[in-house]
């Protein structure tokens, strides 16, 4: 596993962390008009990197991965968690769950939450998550993806 470090995201990088979310989903293979949904609709803002908790994994001082954070009423909200393809399966993915688990953790929380895409299902089970549920895509009319959870 490569040295991993993880920093908050900085001011100016939304658009940068946007490019690796587009190319991190379309690494599984989707199509161009799921694809061209994804590009409308799963976005990162510098907004978002200024209010929420946004953290970038580096590897060798490239971006490797992003993972954003968000706090609800009762529980984190685990927003976004993406690799750069060239790095899926290279421990990347381990590192930011863990460092996102640790900062929900500090802000008090004991459970976090999140949609994910159906391709991560296995990654998010194998490091002790569940499936609490269907729900409704964003992207995909009519498809189904699980509700995960965690208690931290």
């Amino acid at each position: 596993m490569p040295a991993v470090n993880i920093r908050r995201a900085r001011a100016g990088e939304a658009p940068a962390l946007q490019s690796l979310l587009h190319r991190s989903k379309a690494h599984w293979g989707y199509s161009e008009e799921v694809m061209g949904v994804v590009r409308r609709v799963m976005t990162v803002s510098e907004r978002g990197i200024a209010e929420d908790a946004v953290f970038v994994a580096e590897v060798g001082g490239r971006v490797a991965g992003f993972a954003s954070l968000e706090n609800r009423r009762d529980h984190a909200w685990l927003e976004d968690l993406f690799i750069e393809p060239e790095f899926i399966g290279q421990g990347v993915g381990r590192a930011l769950w863990g460092h996102v688990c640790a900062h929900a953790r500090q802000q008090g929380f004991t459970v976090m939450r999140w949609e994910s895409d159906p391709n991560a299902r296995g990654f998010y089970e194998h490091l002790g998550a569940t499936v609490i549920g269907p729900t409704p895509s964003h992207i995909v009319p009519g498809l189904m993806i699980p509700l995960m959870e965690i208690r931290l």
